[in-house]
């Protein structure tokens, strides 16, 4: 599963367009997960729009996106433990640790922010 590079993720990534439920952080982070891993950790949940991702989220029995994640990964001990390919969180979004960064998909495009700043991370 995981002959694609992050390098590759990374840079195809940064060429779509923002857009809720087709590129999003959220969806930024699961098909990264699935490339690496086979699994599918959105649980199935689709959606249009921020509104309606988090209802259904809420409809499954999580507060959001993140305690979706925290179901589906193992948390690792502190996120400055976190290893190129793992999934951080940084300001309520996910995003994926490429080394002593983490990149964040936003409405811009790509940013990448210190570990540092990373509240939690998850193992990949």
């Amino acid at each position: 599963m995981g002959a694609v590079m992050l390098s590759e993720y990374l840079t195809a990534a940064q060429d779509k367009a923002f857009r809720y439920g087709r590129h999003d952080c959220a969806l930024f982070a699961a098909r990264w997960v699935k490339l690496r891993t086979g699994r599918d950790v959105t649980l199935g949940i689709r959606h249009t729009s921020l509104r309606e991702g988090i209802e259904q989220l809420r409809a499954a029995g999580y507060e959001d996106h993140i305690a979706l994640a925290a179901a589906q990964l193992e948390a690792r001990e502190s996120p400055l433990l976190a290893q190129k390919g793992d999934i951080a969180v940084i300001h309520r979004s996910l995003g994926i640790v490429t080394g002593e960064r983490v990149a964040l998909l936003e409405r811009k495009g790509l940013v990448y922010f210190p570990i540092t700043a990373a509240s939690r991370a998850f193992v990949v």
